[in-house]
Parts: C-alpha cells; sequence; structure tokens
C-alpha cells in the first residue's frame, strides 16, 4: 500500500524518486546495504516506471509476442493453416494480454520493494528554487564556481561531457536500456554510500532488438574492430542449417562471431534471428571471459538447440583463418 511522504517528519538514508529499473534496484541495493528508504512514485498504478507501463519495454514486448502468437506468424508457412480472427477480436485480446503482464510486473516491483523493507510512497519531485538552480547545456557554462553536487537529465552527449560530479540515477547513456539502468542505480547506491563494489559500469553490455526476427550484439563489430586496427577474422552459423530452425521453421538469420586472427580470442558475436536476445548472452560470456574461438568446439550444446549456431559459427571461422592463411602463404 502506498501512503504519503512527509519530508519534514520521516528521516530516511535515502529518497529514491521514481520505480523504474534504476529506481528499484537503487533501492533495493540501499536496503540490503541495511539503510531506511524511501521510493517515491505518483500513484500505485505507474509503479515499476515506464518499463512495465503502456509506454515501455514490458508492454511493447509483450505485445509483439501475442501478434505472434495469435495470427500464427511464425507456424503458416510450415503447416499451410493460419488463425483468422475479426480485427476487433485482436485488439481487444492484445489489450488484454498487455494489460495483465503490466499488472504482474507491476506487482513483481511492488512485492520486491515490501520484500525489502522499502518504504514505498506517492508523491512527485520538484527542484526548489531556493536550493537548486537549473542551466542548459549552454547556460551551465557561465557558473562561476564549482558546485557542490550535480544532478544530469539527459544521458546524451552534451550532458554527459558538462559535468564532472554526477549520478547515474536518471543519467542512462548508451545503451539505453533497463539492463544498463539497472546496474547503473546499483552502483550510484554503492558510490553514495561509500561502500566498496563494482565501479564502473559493465564494459560488455547487450543489445538486444525484439523486432521480427530478434537482433542482438555484443562486443566489437566488423566495422569497429577494422577502425581499431585489429587484425580480425568472423564466422557464421546460419539457422537454416540448423536441426531447431528447420524444426521451428525459424530458419531466417544467423550467428556470427568477430575473432582476432592472431590468438582467436572472440570479440564480438551478433545475431539474427529467433530468441536472438536470449542467444547473445552466450557469446557475451565467451568475450567476458576472453575465450578463444575453440571454447564453442569444446563445449558440448544440447541438440537440437539454436545454440549449435554457436559451434557452426566457430567452425566457419577456423576454416576461413585457414583458407586465408593458406592464400597468404602462397603470396609470400
Amino acid at each position: 500500500m502506498m501512503r504519503e511522504f512527509k519530508p519534514d517528519v520521516e528521516p530516511f538514508d535515502l529518497v529514491v524518486i521514481g520505480s523504474g529499473p534504476a529506481g528499484e534496484k537503487a533501492a533495493a541495493k540501499a536496503a540490503y546495504l541495511g539503510k531506511r528508504i524511501a521510493l517515491i512514485e505518483r500513484s500505485r498504478q505507474s509503479v515499476g516506471g515506464v518499463a512495465v507501463t503502456r509506454l515501455g519495454m514490458v508492454p511493447t514486448k509483450t505485445l509483439r509476442e501475442s501478434a505472434l502468437y495469435l495470427t500464427g506468424f511464425r507456424k503458416r508457412e510450415i503447416y499451410g493453416v493460419s488463425v483468422q480472427l475479426e480485427p476487433s477480436a485482436i485488439h481487444n485480446q492484445l489489450s488484454q494480454r498487455t494489460d495483465d503482464v503490466s499488472g504482474s510486473m507491476s506487482q513483481a516491483v511492488r512485492e520486491n520493494v515490501a520484500r525489502h523493507q522499502v518504504e514505498l510512497v506517492a508523491g512527485t519531485a520538484t527542484l526548489r528554487p531556493d536550493r537548486h538552480v537549473v542551466f542548459d547545456s549552454e547556460r551551465v557554462l557561465e557558473i562561476g564556481s564549482t558546485p557542490a553536487s550535480v544532478v544530469i537529465v539527459g544521458g546524451g552527449a552534451i550532458g554527459c561531457e558538462h559535468a564532472s560530479i554526477f549520478t547515474a540515477l536518471g543519467v542512462i547513456g548508451p545503451p539505453a536500456l533497463a539492463s544498463a539502468a539497472m546496474e547503473q542505480g546499483r552502483i550510484a547506491v554503492c558510490d553514495a554510500f561509500g561502500v566498496p563494489g563494482s565501479e564502473a559500469l559493465d564494459a560488455i553490455i547487450p543489445t538486444g532488438v525484439y523486432s521480427i526476427p530478434e537482433i542482438a550484439g555484443v562486443g566489437l563489430t566488423e566495422q569497429e574492430a577494422a577502425q581499431q586496427g585489429i587484425d580480425y577474422e568472423i564466422g557464421r552459423g546460419r539457422f537454416s542449417s540448423n536441426a531447431r530452425g528447420n524444426i521451428s521453421g525459424a530458419t531466417e538469420g544467423l550467428v556470427k562471431l568477430v575473432f582476432r586472427r592472431d590468438d582467436r580470442t572472440v570479440i564480438g558475436a551478433h545475431i539474427l534471428g529467433e530468441v536472438a536476445s536470449e542467444l547473445i548472452h552466450i557469446g557475451q560470456s565467451a568475450i567476458y571471459h576472453r575465450d578463444t574461438i575453440e571454447y564453442f568446439l569444446d563445449t558440448t550444446f544440447n541438440v537440437p538447440t539454436y545454440a549449435e549456431a554457436y559451434k557452426d559459427a566457430a567452425y566457419d571461422g577456423l576454416q576461413r583463418l585457414a583458407a586465408t592463411s593458406t592464400s597468404e602463404a602462397l603470396l609470400r
């Protein structure tokens, strides 16, 4: 249950404004550290922030999955049948499913907050004129002295470049993802209370686009590797030759690995196709642990699975590496 916030009579170690991904995780982390925390949100319906409301992450992904299911989009070409529903019926089903999932995820946030004994209170935040001054990107250059603290609203290039003291709560730099916001919230809390821990955001954050088909990537692209002067090679594993892809009728797409030619260390992974946003974490782990492309050859994958495409990509990469090495030797 939410209640009104009385700042003049209720002491808290930290007041977190907004219950989105960064706010929720920051509040939970601070509570875990033994602090008394208040988490401010406009209303019970908006708990979870944009990520779980009709404008954000959960609703849009739910609409995508519901549309694919209700229309039989993935399967109709395989079996030669499709589902035909009245447009109004489809709209009602999509809206109902989206509301159900958003409600469930908002409830999950409320339960997590309650489990950490965080006070969830109704309210909004404003900058008080007697204590704060607001500058835009041009007027900030007119500051005559170094301020004691700075809050940056917006995580673009200009916002990040103009200040030396900033808070991660509300600064969502690239990639602008809920996953990054959660980690930024935790890091900001540790820094605020002087708790040793992660001092920088994970440098290997995967990105995912929930299109049809999905797109995901982590690490360097071919273009980025070339710009950095890295002598690289790639390997591709296509879902058209993948057993699970053929069984499911999801044969479009591939897994592409980018690796160094000299020591075969994996430096990038990129996927187009079914469950790309799930599969990308295998490549993320390999990059994080600085594995070579042989890691995928030495690892046993369940059969049939989409993950097998990593093994195919590794074989393709080594074949390409051997072929170019032979060609270079002949030219000497």
